[in-house]
């Protein structure tokens, strides 16, 4: 099914790896929380989001990340504007293409939406017997209402 053309998606990218889930409950909680704010979409695998491009005007995609920041930080970056680290940090190494790997390929098809916002969940614990980490858990309710926020319109490029 295509979406209309000016269809704001939310895919959150996840597994049942520790941090790695974190995009899965952030989908769960937006959608517990504030409704059908955006189509929201739950992936396996970044590979995922090449089906589900057509129509979409606005994408946001949610992943945990590796970086050089604290437990449970989020960060924010729009398309275009990605910072040189972002290439190793975002990869996590769980999944076959990265989320980069993945949105460059599309560009390349001429499948990118128009507004691409890459949300990463700065994650500790991937382990296949971990649990979500204590300090993402606490954070959650801040993550989710930012991420809300931004999907409704509310936009705010600065790094958190």
């Amino acid at each position: 099914m295509t979406a209309p053309p000016n269809e704001t998606r939310l895919i959150a990218i996840g597994s049942h790896h520790g941090d790695d889930q974190i995009g899965w409950v952030i989908a769960d909680c937006l959608l517990q929380r504030h409704g059908r704010i955006c189509d929201i979409r739950k992936a396996t695998v970044p590979m995922d989001v090449l089906n589900w491009l057509d129509g979409v005007h606005t994408l946001h995609i949610v992943d945990a990340c590796q970086g050089p920041h604290d437990n449970g930080h989020l960060h924010r970056w729009e398309w275009g504007e990605l910072p040189v680290f972002c290439d190793t940090m975002l990869h996590t190494g769980s999944h076959d293409f990265d989320v980069l790997a993945v949105l460059r390929l599309a560009e390349r098809l001429h499948k990118l939406p128009a507004h691409v916002v890459i949300w990463g969940i700065q994650g500790n614990h991937f382990g296949p017997l971990d649990s979500l980490s204590v300090t993402i858990v606490q954070r959650l309710p801040e993550i989710v209402e930012t991420i809300a926020n931004e999907c409704v319109g509310v936009t705010n490029t600065t790094d958190r």
